[in-house]
């Protein structure tokens, strides 16, 4: 799994040491949020935007081959209108969320067993276009598109899917209760998520049948989309 010490993915990591064998998690630089991983599982650290730490990424996963899955979790959030562009911040988010995430899971693809799971993560909020995030939603949109292409593509020898989460408590800056109380009335469930809640939906979805995963974005955002 990439991006192992962000909000969900380090609950999607303490679910994958539970079930076991020792799973192989993915840091930029500090352990953050996975510190207590470094004794039950593989720590890999490495900036995915380059060659040479993907390169020693695909080797690790090589060496445990055959995986059961690849999560990949990674991801930077900032404020992208498209008047930014071509911003050097703007620029790099949009190349990493879209294509290092496609980079990787062609890279990692031969790692995995006949059968085994790539998800990806996308956003709720890839419907929505909430105002001043156009190239981040892009990006987002994308990977549930490229989710499809590549399960007819890779099909039925791996199942690729992708995740549309909603907001979580802890994942909105400090000081903006007004946002929260705002997406709070504009969700179904009248509350964010938990991050283990995501993390729960998440693993059950790569324990789906084939048949009901191939090609499929799960939305988990507690009826967010429901609203304008």
């Amino acid at each position: 799994m990439t991006g192992a010490n962000g909000l969900i993915a380090s609950e999607i990591a303490r679910l994958f040491v539970e079930r076991g064998p020792a799973p192989l998690l993915h840091i930029h630089r500090e352990t953050g949020r996975i510190g207590w991983a470094a004794e039950c599982a593989v720590l890999i650290r490495g900036d995915l935007t380059r060659v040479r730490d993907r390169e020693r990424l695909k080797a690790v996963a090589l060496r445990h081959a055959p995986l059961a899955g690849a999560v990949l979790c990674a991801s930077v959030f900032l404020p992208s209108p498209v008047e930014n562009l071509p911003s050097p911040a703007v620029v790099r988010m949009l190349r990493f969320n879209l294509e290092i995430q496609l980079r990787l899971a062609a890279e990692l693809r031969d790692a995995l067993a006949p059968g085994g799971r790539m998800l990806f993560f996308s956003d709720t909020g890839s419907v929505l276009g909430w105002p001043s995030y156009a190239v981040y939603l892009a990006a987002k949109a994308g990977l549930e598109a490229a989710a499809r292409s590549l399960a007819r593509t890779w099909g039925p020898d791996i199942i690729v899917s992708c995740v549309a989460p909603g907001s979580t408590t802890g994942g909105i800056s400090p000081g903006s209760d007004a946002m929260v109380k705002i997406i709070q009335e504009k969700t179904a469930l009248g509350r964010l998520a938990q991050p283990g809640e995501i993390a729960r939906a998440a693993v059950a979805i790569l324990d789906l049948p084939a048949s009901v995963a191939q090609g499929a974005t799960f939305v988990i955002d507690g009826g967010r989309r429901l609203f304008p």
